[in-house]
């Protein structure tokens, strides 16, 4: 999986399991609502889901949402701006349970604050561990208890994984199961220069289009790339020119280190 870290500290799953849940950190930058591209290859599911996510950072908002969709499509950066929107008048909780090795299911006792937006990503990982499916169906309880929001995302939707409860499944399904389609290449692009454009950059179909036939086509690596790109012009006072990307991308295959920002990393 490819979803970027939001959740304070990583460490490897082998780890024994840590004595809390990591604390909420700053959201990132990039994921709000306003830069989340809507079209995908002739289907406008993509614009009813972001609708129906838009709808729960209102103030008053209550309820639940599930998305799902291939990675890259999506699931994370709504996961995120919802909890960007929302994090102005209400607290937001936001946990990538791809992790979830490294914590005790008993912690989410008592972890999300009144009133609190709620946000699971990739909740599959857990399916099939009862410890942690009962944890999360108490939590979904407070949530909705204390009029907050609990949002989940994975691959599939509810139906698609063996739950040991079968009341979690039905829960996570209640306030609707909307789908994400993953961006075709003419999508890609366009998301690319409403980025470029959000920066102040003007990124031409032509360098576009070089990019994305010379690199991984995922978008949070084409996202990246795209961030360095706009670093290495500011510095040279350059124009985003084929030469430009050109250097970078020979920078980036000649570096060995891990975690480079040119690296495959964040899904979905």
């Amino acid at each position: 999986m490819d979803r970027e870290p939001m959740n304070g500290g990583a460490g490897s799953s082998s780890h024994a399991p840590s004595g809390q849940l990591p604390l909420p950190v700053q959201l990132d930058d990039a994921a709000v609502f306003e830069n989340f591209y809507r079209a995908a290859a002739g289907d406008d599911g993509n614009c009813i889901t972001l609708a129906a996510v838009q709808a729960l950072a209102h103030p008053a908002a209550t309820g639940t949402v599930f998305l799902s969709g291939a990675s890259g499509s999506g699931k994370t950066h709504l996961l995120k701006a919802l909890c960007r929107d929302s994090q102005v008048h209400r607290p937001v909780r936001y946990l990538c349970l791809d992790q979830h090795a490294q914590w005790r299911p008993e912690l989410l006792e008592g972890w999300a604050p009144v009133c609190a937006v709620v946000a699971l990503d990739g909740i599959d990982r857990i399916a099939g561990k009862r410890d942690w499916e009962a944890a999360i169906l108490a939590l979904y309880h407070e949530v909705q208890e204390t009029g907050g929001v609990f949002a989940a995302a994975a691959a599939k939707p509810p139906a698609g994984y063996p739950w040991a409860l079968a009341d979690l499944a039905s829960r996570l399904g209640w306030g609707g199961v909307f789908g994400l389609q993953p961006l075709d290449d003419e999508g890609k692009l366009r998301a690319l220069q409403m980025r470029a454009e959000r920066r102040g950059l003007a990124l031409s179909d032509t360098v576009g289009r070089y990019l994305l036939a010379r690199e991984a086509r995922h978008p949070a690596h084409l996202f990246a790339i795209l961030d360095s790109l706009d670093r290495e012009a500011l510095a040279a006072q350059r124009r985003l020119t084929i030469p430009l990307l050109r250097a970078l991308m020979a920078r980036a295959d000649a570096a060995s280190a891990p975690g480079s920002a040119l690296q495959r990393g964040d899904p979905g």
